[in-house]
């Protein structure tokens, strides 16, 4: 039997295929890695693939103010990966269950020490997504 993660073996950091030389997120092999754990998640909760909501986190949460808080490699990988439910049992990993809402995800940067916000003027107003 292959091993659920073949599909996403090309994804993976070799000496043939190192990781990018910026600090930005490596959006396409994080979301291939997020959306193969999160089908082999959901058929190892005895459902079938043609069950699972398909659609991506930014479809389901993304706005013009998000996109112009959040990182632009960030959008780019919201854009991509599958946003399942979470609060129905199913777990994306032992302890998360989802990825955060939009809410969530202001309110940790504001937490976070973020210069490049603080250099190009951005202010957080978790209020305006929800």
């Amino acid at each position: 039997m292959a091993s659920p993660f073949a599909s996403i073996a090309n994804q993976r950091v070799t000496s043939q295929r190192p990781p990018r030389e910026t600090p930005e997120l490596d959006f396409d092999r994080c979301a291939a890695l997020h959306n193969t754990i999160a089908i082999y998640g959901w058929l190892r909760s005895g459902r079938k693939v043609a069950d699972m909501d398909r659609k991506t986190w930014w479809q389901k949460r993304g706005n013009p103010t998000l996109e112009v808080l959040l990182r632009p490699s960030l959008v780019k990988y919201l854009k991509k990966i599958f946003d399942l439910p979470g609060g129905d049992g199913s777990h994306f990993f032992y302890y998360i269950s989802r990825v955060s809402k939009p809410r969530e995800m202001l309110y940790l940067g504001d937490l976070l020490n973020d210069e490049e916000k603080k250099i190009k003027g951005r202010s957080i107003d978790s209020s305006l997504c929800t």
